[in-house]
């Protein structure tokens, strides 16, 4: 197989065209009434093709070097790529990545429309658009200051958690070599049996359930649920 990557960037380019023109017909909404975009973001200079690409459709060719494009460019997209710029390609969730760091970012207020554009899977492309219900209040970083706690590893240690991730995901695959829980979460991923995904609770999870009488379990609690699993 064969992948030509400026066919594919064409490719993500015409269908994000075409889904804008289906949605200003049925909307009747120009580029006017958004405060800001998040776009599908395999690499953040794609959001910067794709925002070029709707401003062309918008007002024509031969405005995009203009001091008004770049300064639009830098309020209404830039905000949103904080993830993209910290974990590169995370795929079909990256355009919610864009939405998540536009809202954390601190420039949308209650009321702002916001257009969506995703894209994938066998070349389809959707543009719709949301309204900010309330403003985040300051300080919210919804998750984000999680990635600020990552650690770096050896190129080695990172071959061998590489192949034990693929290994976990082959049928079967309990034989994996890294068992250390991630983070704080309550469980992590053992590998897929019978087709099935498996997880185990982690040390600390363990501990505590050890040392928990039934009748302490069974106390309410302030919420439901099980996992903090995402």
């Amino acid at each position: 197989a064969f992948v030509d990557g400026r066919y594919s960037m064409e490719c993500y380019l015409r269908g994000l065209k075409s889904a804008y023109r289906i949605f200003k017909e049925r909307s009747r909404m120009s580029m006017n009434d958004f405060a800001a975009f998040a776009f599908h973001t395999p690499f953040p200079k794609m959001a910067f093709k794709a925002f070029r690409a709707l401003w062309e459709t918008e007002f024509g060719p031969g405005r995009t070097g203009s001091k008004e494009f770049t300064d639009t460019y830098h309020r209404m997209v830039e905000p949103g790529l904080y993830v993209a710029r910290q974990l590169g390609n995370i795929y079909s969730s990256s355009m919610l990545a864009s939405l998540l760091s536009l809202y954390a970012s601190g420039n949308l207020a209650s009321g702002d429309r916001v257009g969506l554009f995703s894209y994938g899977s066998g070349s389809t492309s959707e543009f719709y658009s949301v309204r900010v219900r309330r403003a985040p209040h300051n300080g919210e970083s919804f998750g984000l200051e999680r990635i600020s706690s990552r650690r770096r590893i050896a190129y080695e240690d990172y071959l061998l958690y590489r192949s034990d991730y693929e290994r976990k995901w082959r049928d079967g695959s309990f034989e994996g070599r890294w068992r250390e829980p991630v983070g704080n979460l309550d469980f992590r991923y053992l590998g897929i049996k019978e087709n099935q995904r498996t997880y185990a609770p982690s040390e600390e999870v363990r501990q505590y359930l050890e040392n928990r009488s039934v009748t302490d379990m069974l106390e309410p609690r302030g919420s439901t649920g099980g996992s903090k699993h995402p």
